[in-house]
C-alpha cells in the first residue's frame, strides 16, 4: 500500500522506535505517532493512504483529548483528512501552508539549467563551484564508508549555526537516529555527500529515493562554520545535483524544505504542502 514512500520502509519505522521511548510512541493501523510535547506527531509525510478503519481509530484518540498533528503532507492527502475532519466535526487547524519546491529536469543538464535557468546569483556560484571544484575533495556514501561519511555528518552538524541554536539532528530529540539507520540499511536509494578542504569535512547533503515515484527527496543539507566561509553549502548542494543526474540520467529532486530562498533559486515547479493539527474541543 506505501510502497516506495521510504517513510513507511522497514528501516524508518525501526528508527522510530530507537528514536522515542516505546511509551511515547502510538501505532495506529500501519501508522507510527511519536508525543512531542503532548501532541502526536504522525512519523510518515508527503502523500499516503488512510484507511477507514485507521480514521475510526484516530477518531477515538481524538475523542479521549489527543491531539495529533500531521507534517510535510501533499495536497491530496489534505484534503482527504480535511473532508473527513468536517464530516466528523473535527477541528482542522494548519500551522502552516506553502509551496514546497522542487526540481524536475528531463531534457537539460542540471549545469545548464543552473548557468542559464536560476538567476545571475546561481549562475555565479555555480561558475565558482566550477572554478575551485579541485581545491576540494568530494565524496559520497556511493563508493565509500558510509559510516566514515556518517560521523563527519554528525561533526559538520555540531559545529554549525545549528549546534549553538539546539537545532543540531542530535538536540532535536535525536532527529540523527531516523536517517542513520535508512542510510546505512538501504545505501542503494539513499545518497550522502561530502565537500572536503584537505582533511576537513566542511558541508554535507543527504537525499533519500521514494523508488515508487522514482523522486529522490533532500532530507538534510548543511554546513560547518568554516565551510560557510568556503561556500561549501552551496557547493555540496551543486554537486549532490551533478551526481543525481549521473545516476539517473536527469534530477527528479523534492527540496523538502520551505522558505528557503536557496531552493527558491533552483526550482522549476511547486506542490502545496501542510503542516496540520487535529483536535475536539472538550
Amino acid at each position: 500500500m506505501h510502497t516506495g514512500n521510504f517513510t513507511f520502509s522497514d528501516m524508518w519505522l525501526e528508527s522510530i522506535k530507537t528514536r522515542y521511548l516505546p511509551s511515547r510512541v502510538v501505532k495506529i493501523g500501519n501508522l507510527f505517532f511519536a508525543n512531542v510535547n503532548g501532541i502526536y506527531r504522525c512519523q510518515h509525510f508527503f502523500d499516503f493512504n488512510i484507511t477507514k478503519d485507521e480514521f475510526n481509530q484516530l477518531e477515538y484518540y481524538i475523542n479521549k483529548g489527543m491531539k495529533i498533528r500531521f507534517s510535510y503532507i501533499d495536497k491530496k492527502l489534505f484534503d482527504k483528512i480535511k473532508t473527513w475532519c468536517d464530516n466528523e466535526k473535527i477541528i482542522i487547524t494548519i500551522l502552516d501552508m506553502w509551496d514546497a519546491p522542487k526540481l524536475n529536469l528531463s531534457n537539460e543538464f542540471i549545469s545548464e539549467y543552473l548557468l542559464n535557468k536560476c538567476g545571475k546569483q546561481t549562475s555565479r556560484n555555480y561558475k565558482k563551484y566550477k572554478k575551485h571544484f579541485f581545491d576540494y575533495k568530494y565524496i559520497d556514501s556511493k563508493s565509500s564508508d558510509v559510516n566514515i561519511l556518517w560521523n563527519d555528518t554528525l561533526y559538520i552538524d555540531l559545529h554549525s549555526w545549528k549546534a549553538k541554536e539546539k537545532s543540531d539532528m542530535r538536540s532535536l530529540d535525536r532527529e540523527d537516529i531516523q536517517y542513520e539507520l535508512f542510510l546505512k540499511q538501504n545505501q542503494k536509494d539513499s545518497l550522502l555527500n561530502l565537500i572536503y578542504y584537505k582533511k576537513t569535512p566542511l558541508a554535507y547533503s543527504l537525499m533519500f529515493k521514494d523508488a515508487k515515484k522514482n523522486e529522490w527527496y533532500a532530507v538534510k543539507w548543511g554546513a560547518s562554520n568554516d565551510g560557510r566561509k568556503h561556500y561549501a553549502g552551496l557547493f555540496c548542494l551543486y554537486n549532490s545535483l551533478e551526481k543525481l543526474e549521473q545516476i539517473e540520467g536527469k534530477v527528479n529532486l523534492d527540496f523538502w524544505g520551505r522558505r528557503s530562498s536557496t531552493y527558491d533559486l533552483l526550482k522549476n515547479h511547486e506542490d502545496k504542502r501542510y503542516h496540520i493539527l487535529l483536535e475536539k474541543l472538550l
